[in-house]
């Protein structure tokens, strides 16, 4: 098969996973490890893993959860729609005066 056939095969199962309604980051990385094992062999499991994992030990990478579930603690509280309101008003006055 040639790279360019390839492609074109990833594209489409890419476009029909995505029309089934999964989430993107689940549908790509099905559709990554599916290519990879069919091309590649299962050998390629540990490489995954090693690569997952050597990914974890970076604080930046770490640190983007916790940002996500601190986003979503402030939007579900009233400390959010206060934070909001607070941050407006005082904008306001900055642009005002």
């Amino acid at each position: 098969m040639t790279p360019l056939e390839i492609g074109l095969i990833v594209v489409v199962v890419t476009l029909l996973v995505f029309s089934t309604g999964i989430p993107v980051a689940f549908g790509l990385g099905f559709v990554a490890l599916m290519f990879l094992f069919t091309f590649e062999g299962f050998g390629m499991a540990r490489v995954v893993a090693e690569t997952f994992f050597s990914g974890l030990e970076e604080f930046a990478i770490v640190s983007i959860p916790m940002f996500i579930v601190m986003g979503i603690a402030v939007a579900s509280s009233p400390a959010g729609k206060d934070l909001y309101s607070a941050l407006d008003r005082w904008l306001i006055e900055f642009q005002v005066g």
